[in-house]
């Protein structure tokens, strides 16, 4: 079981994950890192709520023109911190 912190660390990067793949418009890399983001949140126990949630977030960031706390300054720098 995932504390808190963790649990709360996986719905942020995998909010993240999503602004990116709705930025890249598609990417395949964007894709499979949002993917595999979403596995590690649910097995962190996010609920389908708090994935929709995510999702909306990272919508509302696209059309805001901001980004996600856990994002980045590029899909490159994500990736890294998605890795740790």
């Amino acid at each position: 079981m995932a504390t808190v912190a963790e649990h709360q660390r996986a719905l942020d990067l995998y909010a993240a994950a999503a602004y990116w793949l709705m930025e890249l418009g598609g990417d395949e890399l964007a894709s499979r890192l949002e993917a595999q983001l979403q596995r590690r949140a649910v097995a962190a126990g996010a609920s389908v709520e708090q994935l929709h949630d995510a999702r909306d977030y990272a919508r509302d960031c696209v059309l805001l023109r901001n980004r996600p706390l856990m994002a980045g300054a590029s899909f490159e720098a994500f990736e890294r911190e998605a890795s740790r």
